[in-house]
């Protein structure tokens, strides 16, 4: 009866290795193997996904980049009177005066802040519809511009002259991006 104990402590002892060994092997072997190929298979489908999408993506841009140039030629069409590099924004405004026939009275730079806003005020003289033109071409150069104060008087009884007092406050370009 020894022996049969002694041989039962050596086949349970085999058995208790075997099993450990049996651990081991799916702990450090094929557990990992198997997280690995369900990783596998998640980045696939994801993949399949991802190139299911492209078309649609691939129009998207096409759409977007006809948008973005019709939105540039408008712009550009918008601010079609170009203000020349190098050349002060107040020569530009006094050519925009005289080419509408106004007659201007004073003209005054109120300062240029650090940021590049720069503020006018003019004083003139013209018949109404010369200083709707002048407005309008302040709003089409293609530098920002805002009219922040803009007073009309009229000068004869019959209301076909006016004096104006207008504030224009510009501000700095920003380039368009290229295409």
């Amino acid at each position: 009866m020894n022996l049969d104990f002694k041989k039962l402590r050596i086949h349970f002892a085999g058995v208790t290795t075997l099993c450990v060994c049996l651990a081991v092997t799916y702990g450090f072997g094929i557990r990992p193997v198997l997280k690995s190929q369900e990783q596998h298979q998640q980045a696939v489908v994801e993949a399949d996904h991802l190139q299911n999408q492209l078309p649609v993506l691939e129009s998207e841009i096409v759409v977007l980049r006809e948008q973005i140039a019709s939105k540039r030629s408008a712009l550009q069409t918008r601010y079609s009177i170009q203000t020349p590099s190098g050349r002060p924004l107040l020569g530009t405004v006094s050519t925009l005066l005289s080419q509408r026939r106004i007659a201007l009275s004073n003209l005054r730079e109120e300062g240029q802040k650090p940021n590049g806003e720069l503020t006018i005020v003019l004083h003139a003289s013209s018949n109404y519809e010369d200083m709707l033109h002048f407005v309008n071409d302040l709003r089409k150069l293609d530098c920002p511009a805002r009219i922040s104060n803009l007073h009309l008087t009229p000068i004869d009884e019959l209301g076909d002259r006016c004096t104006a007092k207008i504030t224009v406050r510009f501000f700095p370009v920003i380039p368009l991006p290229a295409a």
